[in-house]
């Protein structure tokens, strides 16, 4: 993965209400390949039949694959390379339809210099404001060993 590089923000670059926002399309091609690493074949994900007889228009797409979504968040962006992902907590609102065009979200609510940690809010919608995931996401800081 060349030419790809994470932000490298530390505590102390990092305000409380710095927003980050990035797009992403939940296809039917991802909804595969979630199922097929995660192991989750339900057929509420795999088959629009078996979606539609229970009131869903469609296969739903994963909620696991928000919290991919949101890790990217936390690692390349807010604050990237010197990220530890220390606890997520996503709520579902309603349910995604691939293929699906979704914005995301990002604020950061508190920082904490002192424990060198952030909490931020994310938001994952469509572009009519439908929000379809809500994530509180608590991170904390690596920094570089110093050599003795």
């Amino acid at each position: 993965m060349s030419d790809i590089y994470a932000a490298k923000l530390t505590v102390d670059d990092i305000s409380e209400d710095d927003e980050f926002n990035f797009s992403a399309c939940i296809t039917e091609q991802l909804v595969d390949f979630f199922a097929e690493y995660s192991g989750d074949f339900s057929p509420l994900h795999m088959s629009s039949e078996f979606a539609q007889e229970r009131g869903f228009e469609g296969r739903v797409a994963h909620g696991g694959i928000f919290m991919l979504f949101f890790s990217r968040a936390v690692g390349m962006l807010i604050p990237g390379e010197n990220a530890l992902l220390q606890s997520v907590k996503l709520s579902f609102l309603s349910p995604v339809y691939p293929p699906a065009d979704i914005n995301f979200n990002i604020v950061v609510t508190t920082v904490s210099a002192a424990t060198k940690t952030i909490v931020l809010k994310g938001t994952a919608q469509d572009s009519e404001s439908n929000i379809y995931c809500r994530a509180l996401i608590q991170v904390g800081f690596t920094s570089k060993l110093s050599k003795s």
